[in-house]
């Protein structure tokens, strides 16, 4: 099973949902939910609102009501956005989020994958430790 963390809707939730894995999508902003639910999607420049609809007829790709349902995925990928503080340095606050929030239900054998931009080393310096935090 393959979840998406914190960007439910993405590209590589349709790719992986379009080629019959199953895919939970996990998005903070319940507005955003609805709209995917709706068969729609929030990230108008990516135009996947015809495939989100494709898809919402497939039971296994309806995004759960609870954020927590990751803990049955092999793989997580999380692909937040990086924003920048007021005095331009990287904001990676989303990112830590999307760690502590999956960190919950993490355990062994599992993938997990930033698709965000980041500066070298945030994987090993910020997300790495969040996520082994729990074991």
């Amino acid at each position: 099973m393959i979840g998406l963390g914190l960007m439910s809707g993405s590209r590589p939730a349709v790719n992986f949902a379009e080629n019959g894995f199953s895919v939970i999508g996990v998005n903070r902003t319940q507005s955003k939910v609805d709209l995917i639910n709706a068969g729609g999607c929030y990230l108008s420049d990516l135009n996947l609102d015809e495939r989100v609809k494709r898809l919402l007829n497939v039971a296994n790709s309806r995004p759960p009501p609870t954020p927590w349902k990751h803990r049955k995925s092999d793989v997580i990928i999380i692909t937040v956005q990086r924003p920048f503080t007021s005095d331009k340095r990287p904001d990676l606050s989303f990112v830590t989020f999307a760690g502590r929030a999956i960190a919950h239900g993490l355990g062994r054998r599992k993938l997990v994958v930033l698709e965000s931009t980041v500066y070298p080393g945030v994987v090993d310096e910020e997300l790495k430790p969040i996520l082994e935090s729990r074991g």
